[in-house]
């Protein structure tokens, strides 16, 4: 009677310690378990910003020079002095510009010009000629957009104030109309002999306020 009571008693402990063995098991993370790793989102790519630009681009070097290009290839040149406007065509491949055609300059010809080109949001530059017969509208001058241009009378050079207007010293250019004021001169006869009230920089329209007449 005093063994099965032992037997038993001894039963009872033995599931007991199994119980609590079995709930550790379940409870306690394990070693070598991998732990998921937190799900990130992939970085977007940002867009790239090297579309080539159109619109009315002016010569920072001389006013009187302006490109305009349209989004279907075609486009033209401007000369604010020699008053011609030849259309173009071009064709734009990544960061290279290639002038097809020019009115009565290429337009018979299979010639054609190519070069690196380069814009940072406000200049336009072409920066390498990569082929063709170098143009001096594109290798000796930078661009920046012009909205609505009007021909008028500017400074080809820096003029002091006080210093007499000579008709070498000006020429007509390209000006944004929001950037005109009153008082604009369209012929340079106009004033010539006439000196400035105060400093004109090359480029600046010359308005009729600014000029004391010659006498």
């Amino acid at each position: 009677m005093f063994s099965a009571l032992k037997f038993v008693a001894a039963g009872v402990i033995v599931a007991l310690f199994g119980g609590f063995l079995l709930a550790g098991v379940l409870t306690t993370p394990q070693g070598d378990e991998m732990v998921p790793a937190a799900v990130t989102e992939s970085p977007q790519p940002e867009e790239s910003d090297t579309a080539f630009p159109t619109g009315s681009f002016v010569s920072e070097q001389d006013t009187y020079r302006l490109i305009e290009f349209d989004e279907d290839g075609t486009g033209s040149y401007r000369d604010a002095v020699g008053g011609w406007d030849m259309a173009l065509t071009y064709a734009v491949d990544g960061d290279l510009y290639t002038e097809l055609t020019v009115e009565a300059v290429r337009a018979e010809s299979d010639a054609t010009i190519t070069y690196r080109w380069d814009y940072d949001g406000e200049r336009l530059a072409f920066v390498e000629l990569v082929s063709g017969e170098e143009a001096f509208v594109y290798s000796d001058n930078t661009y920046r957009p012009i909205e609505d241009p009007r021909i008028v009378v500017v400074a080809a050079i820096d003029i002091e104030a006080g210093e007499p207007i000579l008709d070498w010293k000006m020429q007509r250019g390209f000006v944004p109309t929001a950037e005109l004021g009153p008082k604009l001169y369209f012929d340079p006869d106009e004033f010539v002999g006439g000196v400035p009230l105060a400093p004109v920089a090359k480029g600046q329209p010359i308005t009729a306020d600014l000029i004391v007449p010659a006498e």
